[in-house]
Formats: structure tokens, sequence, C-alpha cells
């Protein structure tokens, strides 16, 4: 928790040119925070947990060379601020849990072969949307915990054959789906309701 964090601290850490990897969290860090970070062109890892930051906040963070970058718990971020952030083309791990997005921006996000952990837990993400993930190919953790996913995503996730880990639990899936599942991915390590 960052209470007494300011801007003018998050310059003092901007300043250091080993810096590779911010966590921050806490209300006090907002969308001006954001444009300090987005001037750590050293930074290779982002944490934002429970920030008040908005998509304007996001947009900021999109000339960074992320590889590992996780939203927790905002509900100010959207589909369309995430969009923004299609230059992020060196993510390799991505974590939007408890943001309520829906998937739409998972079409406009870069090098997709390239990402290899994606977490969408506590997401908007619905069936629908599941067909996005298969241009995914080279995911090989996939997290969809306490969303909307029903048997209907079985199919557009059987595709994706790297997975060595996939978690669903609270969802809709029902045991035969997982049992399908696990047949397309016998090598996969299913975690379900």
């Amino acid at each position: 928790n960052c209470r007494g964090i300011t801007k003018s601290g998050i310059a003092r850490l901007a300043a250091k040119p080993t810096l590779r990897t911010l966590k921050i969290g806490g209300l006090a860090i907002d969308d001006e925070v954001l444009e300090v970070v987005a001037g750590m062109k050293q930074l290779s890892g982002l944490s934002l947990d429970n920030c008040d930051i908005s998509d304007a906040g996001v947009a900021r963070l999109g000339a960074l060379p992320l590889a590992d970058f996780t939203i927790y718990q905002n509900g100010k971020v959207t589909d369309a601020g995430l969009a923004m952030l299609a230059s992020l083309d060196r993510l390799e791990s991505l974590t939007l849990r408890d943001v309520p997005i829906t998937g739409a921006s998972l079409a406009r996000l870069p090098a997709p072969e390239r990402l290899y952990t994606l977490n969408l837990a506590q997401s908007k993400i619905g069936d629908a949307q599941a067909k996005l993930l298969t241009r995914f190919t080279g995911l090989e953790r996939l997290i969809l915990s306490e969303t909307s996913l029903t048997d209907a995503a079985v199919d557009s996730l059987a595709t994706l054959k790297n997975l060595k880990s996939l978690e669903m639990t609270q969802t809709q899936v029902t045991e035969s789906g997982f049992a399908r599942l696990r047949a397309a991915a016998p090598t996969c390590a299913i975690r379900s309701n």
C-alpha cells in the first residue's frame, strides 16, 4: 500500500537506471503517477494493484518495453484503455485480474505468439471472447477463474496446444466440458471447479 507515495517520490525512483520491475498499489497511485512511470523506459515489469487509474493513465504506458504487466483490482480500466497498449510487443506475461474487461482488447494485443502467461480471472470474459484467446498460440499458462465461461468455450480453449497449466475454478464449465478439455490437452494441468 502506497498511501504516502507522491508523484515526486515515484520520480525519484524513475532516476534509478537499474530499476527493472516496479510493483505499486493503493489509491494514491493515479493517472498522474502513471505519467511519471511512463518515463521509466528501463522497466520490463510493472504491477499496479488496487490503484486509482483510468484508461487515460494506462494509455500512457504503451511505450514501455514491458515483458510482464499486471493490473489487479481496478474498476476503471476498460477494453478501450487496454486497446491502447497495442504497442507492447514484448509482453510475455499479462495479468488483468478483477478488471472489468470483456475481452475485445485481446484482439488488439500484439505478438500473440510471445505471450506465455495470461491471467483474466474475475474479468467479464465470456464464451464469445474465448475465441479471441486462440490467437495466443504461445500460451503456456492461462487463468480464467471466476469468469462466465461455459462448455461453449471448450472447443476454443482446446486449440491452445502449448498450454501446460489451465485454471478455471468457479466457472460454468461442467465436468463433461472439463473431460473434453482433458482429452484434447492430456499434458495440461487443468484446475477446475
